[in-house]
């Protein structure tokens, strides 16, 4: 049998005994280069005896610590610990427990490292030797220090995120009803849908941040970042670099690592620049270089830094007027004018008076967990007054409304003065001059007419029923001279 037969019996031991040598021979080539092995691992080793002689450091030590071989070699580590090399010495600890042990150690010069000390033990489970791995600890705060500037880095952005993936919130959705702001928001879904940088003009509160974060919505990029920047809200000599960021160092009282600006963060996404007009112009010319050349350059730096953001300005300036002036560069208007949607007033569309009234009631009730209406005559009245302050004066008048009522219904007396008195009669008598045709004539005598009746009897229903009519037919009457204003 092929168990028996001496040859290959020989064989077997031949090829063990080949494998034995192989084996011893690994082992010398590893204890001749134990040295260099070691010296090549990236923390720094310190192998010291159970009584706390040193026994041997890599070369690697001297560069985490600072501390040399021969500050250490042959020396006791409570004599280094008394010397002051050391402020705390793991090795007692490693011996008593024969666990791992971990702490971080000031050394004499200063620097600061984290030890990782463990037990060799030997055949009896003794310990031998204890082995310590020390790191630099400059370089893990470091990296901590990078760990904490992404997060405030993240959290600057945050708080300049309007709409992230997802629905559009309660208080950004547009709410309209009046055909003029229909027409509006049909051309904003167009303009959103191409991509182009456009304008939105109109008055001061008439929610032209709301129209941007729609078209943000309604746009290709509405998954990525939305960013709105208040160009009329930072301090000048900060615009530049919030905007576009700086370099490390740059001037004095700036963050030493250096700063990401408005534009890098909204990248793949729509920078919304409010307050447009306010721009000082010698960064209108730093904005249309982003317009045309889709780059930015940080302050203090050197190197262009390619962007691709979605550029939305605003403004309730009547910026070819501030061209005309020199306060605005030409080239810039034409280039943010590719297309411009203009947000009417809320006087002009009455229709949405009632839809923003009824929402932010519902939505300041259930924010103050009251239940509180507008009785029927201050509905009336708040349809009538011209709003001035637009939607952001309706939003304001509402909340204020919802907190200090005492009653379920807000009622006449708690409407503020200047409200009942702006009713929109800027005709003072019913005699209304010859001017225009036929038509616009008996429109403009009714309005009169009837604003003057309403201002006498005190509300549109009681009006309505001293006229003998709807009071439905008042308020389209109304509307219609509005308009036409």
């Amino acid at each position: 049998m092929f168990a028996t037969d001496p040859a290959a019996l020989r064989t077997i031991r031949d090829t063990g005994k080949m494998h034995q040598r192989q084996k011893m021979d690994y082992f010398a080539v590893l204890s001749e280069n134990l040295e260099v092995i070691l010296n090549h691992i990236d923390d720094g080793i310190y192998i010291s005896d159970k009584f706390g002689n040193t026994v041997w450091v890599n070369d690697v030590y001297e560069e985490v610590t600072g501390l040399t071989r021969s500050e250490v070699m042959h020396k006791n580590l409570y004599d280094l610990q008394r010397e002051g090399l050391f402020s705390v010495v793991l090795n007692p600890e490693v011996v008593r427990t024969k666990k791992r042990v971990q702490a971080a150690v000031q050394l004499k010069n200063g620097n600061h490292v984290v030890i990782n000390a463990k037990p060799i033990l030997d055949k009896n489970g003794d310990v031998e030797l204890v082995i310590a791995f020390n790191r630099d600890a400059t370089h893990i705060n470091k990296l901590n220090t990078l760990i904490q500037d992404q997060e405030e880095l993240i959290s600057s952005v945050t708080q300049h995120i309007a709409t992230i993936q997802g629905a559009l919130t309660p208080e950004t959705q547009p709410i309209v009803g009046d055909a003029r702001s229909k027409e509006a928001i049909e051309l904003l879904r167009r303009i959103s849908k191409s991509g182009a940088n456009f304008l939105l003009l109109g008055e001061t509160g008439v929610g032209k941040d709301v129209f941007a974060r729609a078209a943000h919505k309604y746009s290709p990029r509405h998954e990525a970042i939305f960013l709105k920047v208040n160009c009329g809200g930072i301090a000048d000599q900060l615009v530049e670099s919030e905007l576009f960021g700086y370099a490390p160092g740059s001037f004095s009282g700036a963050d030493p690592r250096g700063k990401m600006g408005y534009f890098e963060a909204a990248n793949g996404g729509t920078i919304f620049l409010d307050e447009i007009g306010e721009l000082p112009l010698n960064l209108q010319s730093r904005l249309l270089w982003v317009l045309q050349d889709k780059e930015i350059v940080r302050v203090g730096a050197n190197d262009p830094i390619k962007v691709d953001v979605r550029i939305i300005a605003a403004t309730n300036k009547d910026l070819e007027e501030e061209v005309r002036q020199g306060r605005f560069r030409e080239d810039l208007f034409y280039r943010l004018n590719v297309a411009s949607i203009t947000v009417p007033p809320l006087r002009k569309r009455p229709t949405d008076i009632v839809l923003l009234l009824d929402h932010y009631i519902g939505y300041y009730n259930k924010q103050y967990g009251k239940q509180i209406a507008l009785s029927e005559d201050v509905l009336d009245q708040l349809q009538l007054y011209a709003w001035p302050g637009n939607v952001r004066e309706l939003k304001n008048f509402i909340e204020n409304a919802i907190i200090t009522s005492k009653y379920h219904t807000i009622s006449m007396r708690e409407i503020p003065d200047h409200m009942k008195a702006n009713a929109p009669a800027d005709i003072g008598d019913v005699d209304v001059p010859i001017k225009g045709n036929y038509k616009e004539m008996v429109a403009n005598f009714e309005y009169a007419l009837l604003t003057k009746a309403i201002r006498e009897h005190g509300t549109v229903d009681r009006a309505a029923k001293a006229l003998k009519m709807d009071r439905s037919t008042i308020f389209r009457k109304l509307g219609k001279v509005k308009k036409q204003s």
